[in-house]
């Protein structure tokens, strides 16, 4: 299946998952943005390659987030990690599909994160090893905390979701 098909479906599931996370409110009709972030990773320090424990984290926040209270569900996007992890956002315009998406009610506002899993090996197969990294607890014990205390996020498992392409979709 060619690239730009696997990476609409992503999308799609992506707001099928966001749908059923999120009940409607009052939405404001503007453009949602992209914030970069870094995590230092305490589960990625001692590994035997010495894979990178600053993290690098890309954060889509939806329109009328700067403006409002609210808290909002999130998906977290876990990316094919041969090439950038940005991608999806970078070459593919997964902002402007989102805040299209969310203008047009076909999806709810939510907040879509992509971190960086790569290591000097390669795919980190989002698995704990010794050789590259504990990366199952960086997701589950930073990412994620991360995430709910420095955004406005409906902090609890009911309105979290994850996809993935490619090996992503295997993590």
């Amino acid at each position: 299946m060619p690239i730009h098909k696997r990476v609409s479906y992503s999308y799609v599931v992506a707001a099928f998952i966001a749908l059923t996370l999120y009940s409607w409110e009052a939405l404001a009709f503007d453009n949602g943005s992209l914030v970069e972030h870094e995590i230092h990773a305490e589960s990625l320090q001692h590994s035997k390659i010495g894979t990178n424990s600053l993290r690098k984290v890309s954060v889509y926040l939806p329109p009328g987030y700067k403006t409002s209270h609210q808290q909002y569900p999130v998906v977290y996007m876990l990316p094919n990690p041969i090439g950038d992890f940005r991608e999806d956002f970078t070459r593919h315009s997964a902002a402007k599909v989102f805040d299209q998406a969310i203008a047009a009610r076909i999806i709810p506002p939510c907040i879509f994160v992509v971190a960086d899993f790569s290591t000097p090996l390669g795919p980190s197969w989002y698995a704990n090893s010794p050789v590259t990294g504990n990366w199952d607890d960086f997701a589950v014990k930073e990412l994620v905390p991360y995430i709910d205390t420095n955004f406005r996020t409906l902090a609890s498992i009911s309105s979290r979701a994850i996809i993935g392409t490619s090996i992503g979709a295997y993590g």
